[in-house]
């Protein structure tokens, strides 16, 4: 597993930054080192067995707020996230593939369904109809609105 080889580089990064100040330059002559509370920020991995979660909780009420507001496509996320020690290095395969076994989860797919993307296309998500717009001005691409 990556976690302690993670907690070495952090704690030495951290080591660096106390002996040259949090503020200090970069031994190359750019940027600045790191402060231990950034470095912390960036220690986010999380075991199989679940070594390394948050303190904290979260409602399935609040989970569908967040959900409908930052909503991804399903395909898009795996293939961007997957796995956690190699993100996007899975073949299209195995987006397909991790989709199809998600979409099964949810009784969206049958559990012998063979998933490419003309079917996820068609299918038809059910909380479809209950997205917003964003309202955020720098979210709109003007390119894009005519249906890309």
């Amino acid at each position: 597993m990556p976690r302690p080889k993670i907690r070495i580089v952090a704690a030495s990064l951290a080591a660096f930054a106390s002996m040259a100040g949090a503020q200090a330059q970069s031994p190359y002559g750019i940027g600045r080192i790191a402060t231990p509370a950034e470095i912390a920020g960036w220690n986010i991995d999380i075991g199989r067995d679940g070594s390394g979660l948050p303190p904290g909780s979260g409602t399935v009420s609040h989970g569908r707020e967040v959900f409908e507001q930052q909503w991804p496509t399903l395909f898009d996320y795996i293939r961007r996230a997957m796995p956690q020690n190699a993100p996007q290095s899975l073949s299209n395969e195995d987006v397909y593939a991790v989709s199809a076994y998600i979409l099964n989860l949810n009784g969206l797919l049958p559990a012998d369904a063979t998933l490419d993307a003309e079917m996820l296309a068609a299918i038809k998500m059910p909380n479809r109809n209950m997205f917003v717009g964003d309202p955020r001005p720098d979210v709109k691409n003007p390119a894009c609105t005519s249906g890309c």
